[in-house]
């Protein structure tokens, strides 16, 4: 009875002790581990996760050397977890933390040029360039939008807006500050005192330095100028000259990149010579062709004096003559007929004036 007692005393001793060595295989309780930190850390995208680790013990000893980690990456916007994992034989603690990755960075833009630009009135304001780059998304320079009102026919101080927007919505935004300053007559290429048009004069519209055209003026080719310019061709084509159309109407903007390519080549005191500015150039009016060959010599050819002596006849006048450049503030071009009507130009050519002359503003 008594050795029946003592086995099933020793039964349980075993099984209590292997219950024992159960729990501290699978839950050791002095196996410790916890997050340093916060248990949710927001990091900006692309950059670099500096991570608070954890605390970790076994027997009150510390073991932080042999936590293993999942990685994860930045360079993209998402939410992440981080796994930390201690092992001790058979036991295993995890503890887990979140990793957003977010973008809260503005792009950023970046101006060509001076943030501030002076011009001359009857200047044309021609947009130097700007980047924008953004930590996430790259390269934004094409969703770059531009908001200007400048107007450079009167004097004053005008702002050009850049702005642009991530794809996570960040803005930013900057500006250019452009100064229009009245126009001296030294240096000026011969833009002084300039009014604002369209200026018609006796019925006749007038387009040079000193008379200008609003941006949005004009729509294409006069219908009446291109059936007179049909009919001139024609002409020269049955006294056996080519008179093909070289240039005809130009809008503001095609202007304004053509009088800087000039004046970028050339400098701009010799653009002016030859020339005309965003506005006052007489493409703008729908009126004016280049014709024949763009040579200054072409009025020295049979096709050239054809054109000068019987321009006329169809209502077109040879608007910048040899000789006349202190008038009409551009060098000669045998080439240039602008369209003001039979009469007027019959008269006009007879003389051997100019349309500044003629309507009396020379």
């Amino acid at each position: 009875m008594k050795k029946r007692k003592l086995r099933k005393l020793a039964i349980i001793c075993i099984l209590v002790l292997i219950l024992i060595v159960i729990f501290m295989l699978f839950f050791n309780p002095f196996l410790h581990l916890s997050l340093k930190g916060k248990k949710i850390i927001t990091v900006e995208v692309n950059e670099s996760f500096k991570d608070p680790l954890v605390n970790a013990t076994f027997f009150g000893k510390d073991v932080s050397d042999d936590v293993s980690k999942t990685k994860i990456k930045t360079d993209k916007i998402g939410r992440y977890t981080v796994e930390y994992k201690l092992k001790k034989g058979w036991t295993v603690k995890k503890v887990k933390r979140t990793v957003e990755v977010v973008d809260t960075t503005k792009p950023e833009i970046a101006l060509v040029g001076n943030t501030t630009v002076s011009l001359k009135v009857g200047e044309s304001y021609v947009e130097p360039g700007f980047t924008a780059t953004d930590n996430y998304d790259g390269d934004l320079t094409d969703k770059v939008k531009v908001k200007e009102n400048v107007d450079t026919s009167k004097k004053g101080e005008y702002k050009v807006t850049y702005t642009v927007e991530d794809s996570s919505h960040n803005k930013s935004s900057l500006e250019r500050t452009v100064i229009v300053e009245n126009q001296s007559k030294e240096g000026s290429g011969g833009y002084s005192n300039i009014e604002m048009g369209p200026k018609y004069i006796d019925g006749i519209l007038i387009v040079n330095k000193q008379y200008a055209l609003p941006k949005s003026y004009g729509n294409g080719v006069d219908p009446t100028a291109q059936s007179a310019l049909s009919s001139l061709q024609a002409g020269a084509k049955a006294a056996g000259f080519s008179m093909p159309l070289l240039s005809g109407y130009r809008s503001y903007q095609t202007q304004v990149n053509l009088y800087q390519r000039y004046v970028n080549r050339d400098g701009q005191a010799m653009a002016d010579t030859y020339s005309a500015r965003a506005g006052h150039s007489e493409h703008q009016t729908g009126l004016a062709f280049d014709v024949g060959s763009i040579d200054d010599n072409y009025g020295t050819t049979p096709a050239g004096k054809w054109l000068v002596q019987h321009c006329a006849e169809y209502g077109f006048i040879l608007r910048y003559p040899k000789g006349k450049e202190y008038i009409t503030g551009y060098q000669y071009e045998p080439w240039h007929i602008r369209y003001v009507g039979k009469k007027v130009a019959k008269e006009i050519m007879n003389k051997g004036i100019t349309l500044e002359e003629y309507l009396g503003v020379a």
